[in-house]
């Protein structure tokens, strides 16, 4: 080979060096590895655990998957699992950062987010998620893995798709519906041993199906309007579903035209000596017990608290108020 060959690779070697480390795609950045082999079907948990709260449990059960957290557990529907499922087998690694200060990374235990896969019930990767920045324009997270020296840079915004709470899987909505729309309505009281059914006759009014008396409907849908606007009310954990039948007061039954299922919705009052005996949680959290609970069939793992008395007393008898001269 000449001499002026032996340049000119000489030549164009340094300057594909110097574009490459000024290039934003330079070698340093476009090293991507997998760093998490997990299979998703043999996935049978996830323990999550940020800083400041308690272990979060996704735990996959033979209707799907479940979270618990202190002791309260809720059933995760198909589309919160998703994400996170899809996160794992996409975890890629833009290159290795060395630092000697990972909190500045948001990799020091007090900021860190903790994840434990099991699979097969066995604990197969443990990993920290740190803080999210975009690299190049892309969104990008710092993470460390159990067992590895280094800290590591990886694809994607994952600190937002795991930092989760049990709260964040539980539906607020009591239920929903139009008061137009209802077509019958039962009204039971177990402890008197009192039902009220009523169905809209073609003329729009309500007719009592044992006495043949009529109701008017503007006087049904007052009634029925503060029903469908139950919506926000705080969770009632401390309430002993083991006693729902001791508890339950009041049962509503509103149906719909074909195809909407019917709506049942069950008040419960509770004495308060079955109020749990250390309420100091739910003081901490300012969340006071209420005298009274609904349950709706539309949400059907939570309990809500219902403090305002009036509603309560108004949502029981508002319909029938000769209930009330029935001995208990």
């Amino acid at each position: 080979m000449k001499n002026k060959h032996l340049v000119l690779l000489f030549v164009v070697t340094i300057a594909v060096g110097w574009l490459l480390r000024r290039a934003p795609w330079r070698a340093a950045q476009w090293f991507q590895t997998e760093l998490i082999q997990i299979d998703t079907a043999r996935l049978t948990q996830l323990r999550l655990l940020l800083p400041g709260q308690t272990e979060l449990l996704l735990e996959r059960t033979e209707t799907g998957w479940a979270a618990s957290q202190e002791g309260r557990s809720v059933v995760v529907p198909p589309a919160e699992m998703r994400p996170m499922l899809a996160a794992l087998v996409a975890i890629r690694s833009i290159g290795v950062v060395k630092t000697r200060q990972p909190d500045t990374l948001g990799l020091a235990e007090t900021a860190g987010l903790q994840v434990t896969i099991f699979e097969d019930g066995q604990p197969t990767e443990d990993f920290w998620i740190g803080r999210e920045i975009l690299k190049n324009q892309a969104p990008a997270t710092y993470l460390r893995l159990a067992g590895h020296a280094g800290n590591y840079l990886v694809e994607q915004h994952l600190r937002q798709i795991f930092a989760r709470r049990l709260e964040d899987f539980r539906s607020a909505n009591i239920c929903r519906f139009s008061p137009a729309d209802v077509r019958t309505l039962t009204v039971e009281w177990p402890a008197q041993h009192w039902l009220l059914l009523l169905r809209r006759d073609s003329t729009g009014q309500w007719r009592n199906a044992e006495t043949d008396s009529v109701r008017t409907d503007s006087a049904v849908q007052a009634w029925l309007r503060p029903l469908s606007r139950l919506q926000q009310r705080p969770y009632a954990d401390y309430f002993d579903d083991s006693r729902a039948k001791e508890t339950m007061c009041t049962r509503i039954t509103l149906g719909f035209a074909a195809p909407t299922p019917p709506l049942t919705l069950r008040l419960f009052q509770i004495d308060p000596a079955d109020l749990p005996e250390n309420l100091s949680e739910l003081y901490r959290e300012k969340t006071l017990p209420a005298r009274f609970v609904l349950h709706s069939s539309q949400n059907p793992h939570n309990y809500f608290a219902l403090a305002d008395t009036v509603l309560a007393q108004q949502i029981r008898f508002g319909l029938d108020s000769t209930v009330l001269l029935l001995p208990l």
